[in-house]
């Protein structure tokens, strides 16, 4: 049991920091899970938390995402640190706060509702912030990525409730989201699907024009 447990890791291991060849990782990944199967088992808490802390570790490799525990709480702060408006995200270093730069929020309470909408689709945290850093209208899908926020192109929307419904409808399709926006990137009519790509944060346009963003959210649920 305990070779087992080594020659896992060790293939665990191998998988990280070994450059192959997609079909020998598949092979070893297919062995790994067979015994697994076989023996776990058998084994003993701390070797499932070993292991477990490896496949997590893959995970975020195949994700291109960083260790959800290196990121920080996030709260809203006065962005000229003077408790009044504007605010912006932040979060405590010590006995400082560092404040996420390039993005703010006209108030407390704006900033509050970006942070409480989050969503986590594949260990992407996305968000609603100003296109223009104004926190004013028109908004933009982004990604809060540790300290700093990365705006997504073609995603502006005419307001921040039509932002954020479109972050509460993201349909996942492995590692992209598919969704309905503006066709010329304003908020406007027509609409058009893309895909997104959550490991390099490509994305790809439908090819299909709807005059309507009803309708293009029927396309995307099959019913057109």
């Amino acid at each position: 049991m305990k070779l087992l447990f080594l020659s896992t890791l060790g293939l665990l291991v191998s998988i990280i920091s070994i450059a192959q060849t997609p079909q020998s990782i598949q092979r070893q990944s297919q062995e790994i899970a067979a015994d697994l199967k076989e023996e776990a088992r058998y084994l003993s808490q701390d070797q499932i938390q070993k292991i477990a802390r490896n496949l997590e570790s893959i995970r975020r490799i195949m994700n291109n995402s960083s260790d959800p525990t290196d990121f920080p709480d996030y709260s809203c702060v006065s962005r000229d640190n003077d408790g009044r408006n504007p605010y912006v995200l932040g979060y405590r270093n010590g006995v400082d706060v560092v404040r996420i730069p390039g993005e703010s929020f006209s108030t407390k309470e704006d900033c509050q509702t970006a942070l409480a909408s989050t969503r986590q689709v594949r260990r992407r945290t996305l968000l609603c912030v100003s296109r223009d850093s104004d926190g004013r209208t028109p908004y933009q899908l982004s990604i809060l990525d540790g300290a700093k926020i990365n705006k997504i192109p073609y995603t502006v929307s005419s307001d921040k409730s039509q932002c954020q419904q479109t972050l509460k409808e993201l349909k996942t399709q492995g590692q992209n989201v598919i969704f309905c926006t503006s066709r010329d990137n304003d908020g406007r009519t027509p609409y058009i699907a893309i895909s997104l790509n959550l490991i390099d944060i490509s994305v790809k346009k439908g090819s299909e024009t709807f005059t309507n963003i009803s309708d293009c959210k029927q396309f995307l649920s099959g019913n057109r």
